[in-house]
C-alpha cells in the first residue's frame, strides 16, 4: 500500500468573524496556524483520503466542492473519504450555525437575527479553503510512498468528562456550573478511547499518523485563532 501525507495553511485573517459563539465575534491576533491536513491511502484498487480542517463546522456544500475540484484540477478520484472539521472554535467560520436554507420565507426580524448577529462565512475565505481542501489532497497523494500500516488503541480516562448532568428534579443541564450542588450525576459516558492508524516506511521510521479522540477540545484564547486543545 501506497500512502502519502499532506498539510496546507488556512489562517485566517486578523478581523475576520470568529465561529466561537453564536453571536459575531472577531480574530484580534493568531496565537497558533490554521491547517488543512490530509492523508491519502492508496492500494491499487482503492483509494481513500482522510482530511481534517481546522474549523468548527464545515459546509456539506464546501466538502463536496472540495472533491469535485480535486477531480478537475488533478484527476484525484477517491472511493471514499473523510473530511472534517477538527471543531477548533478559535478558527474562522466556514459554515453558519444554523441552516440558512431555513430563513426562505420566515419573518424579517428572525433572518435579520440570523444573518447579521450569527458567525457566517466569508465568501472569499470559503473558497480559499475549498481550494486548499483540494491542494492538501492533491500534495498528499503526490507525496505517497510504500508504507506498511498499522492501527492501535489507547485508553486515556483522565482527561474528558460529560459536560451534561443530570440535576435535581430530573432535568438535564449543560455546565450546570463546577460542584454545583443540584448535580446528581453525569448524563453519561464519556469514550476513553485513542484510536491510532500510521504508516511505516520499510526502513521503519514514521510517514505519518492518525489519531482520534472523542474530545470537545476547546481552550480560552481570548479572540485569538489557534487549532484550540490538539495544536497545544
Amino acid at each position: 500500500m501506497k500512502v502519502g501525507f499532506a498539510s496546507q495553511d488556512i489562517t485566517p485573517a486578523i478581523g475576520m468573524e470568529r465561529a466561537a459563539d453564536y453571536m459575531k465575534t472577531y480574530i484580534d491576533g493568531i496565537a497558533t496556524p490554521l491547517c488543512v491536513r490530509a492523508a491519502v491511502f492508496d492500494s491499487d484498487k482503492t483509494r481513500i483520503a482522510l482530511v481534517g480542517v481546522d474549523c468548527c463546522v464545515i459546509l456539506k456544500s464546501a466538502v463536496q466542492a472540495a472533491l469535485q475540484r480535486a477531480e478537475e484540477m488533478y484527476g484525484l478520484r477517491f472511493d471514499s473519504s473523510i473530511i472534517a472539521a477538527t471543531h477548533t472554535h478559535s478558527g474562522a467560520v466556514l459554515s453558519p450555525f444554523f441552516d440558512n436554507s431555513l430563513l426562505d420565507g420566515a419573518p424579517d426580524e428572525l433572518r435579520d437575527f440570523v444573518l447579521k448577529h450569527s458567525p457566517q462565512p466569508h465568501p472569499l475565505y470559503l473558497e480559499w479553503c475549498i481550494s486548499r481542501i483540494a491542494s492538501a489532497l492533491q500534495m498528499a497523494d503526490r507525496n505517497k510512498e510504500e508504507a506498511l500500516i498499522s492501527t492501535g488503541t489507547g485508553i486515556e480516562s483522565g482527561r474528558t468528562f460529560n459536560r451534561r448532568f443530570i440535576v435535581k428534579g430530573g432535568r438535564t443541564v449543560t455546565h450546570p456550573g463546577k460542584m454545583h450542588p443540584d448535580i446528581i450525576k453525569p448524563a453519561g459516558p464519556v469514550d476513553p478511547a485513542v484510536g491510532v492508524i500510521s504508516a511505516w516506511r520499510p526502513d521503519g521510521t514514521m510517514l505519518g499518523c492518525i489519531v482520534n479522540y472523542s474530545c470537545h477540545a476547546t481552550c480560552d484564547s481570548g479572540l485569538k485563532a489557534h487549532g484550540d486543545w490538539p495544536y497545544y
